[in-house]
């Protein structure tokens, strides 16, 4: 889980492109939290309209912040 902290969406980086390479990488973590795993995604997407609006109202699980993110 100390590889997802680090990661971070780059400024030229498509949000499909990072969200791939997100869930490439947290699926290989073995129990990892929900919650830990929304926190991070949150705090890894780069500056802008969509970080603002998870920020405000933070997806319930995985699938609704994908969601949201389509």
């Amino acid at each position: 889980s100390v590889v997802l902290v680090n990661l971070g969406q780059a400024n030229k980086e498509s949000l499909r492109l990072f969200m791939e390479m997100y869930a490439a990488i947290s699926i290989k973590i073995k129990d990892l939290d929900p919650v830990v795993m929304l926190h991070s995604i949150v705090m890894a997407l780069k500056l802008g309209s969509f970080a603002d609006n998870l920020c405000k109202k933070q997806p319930e699980d995985l699938d609704k912040l994908k969601a949201r993110a389509t």
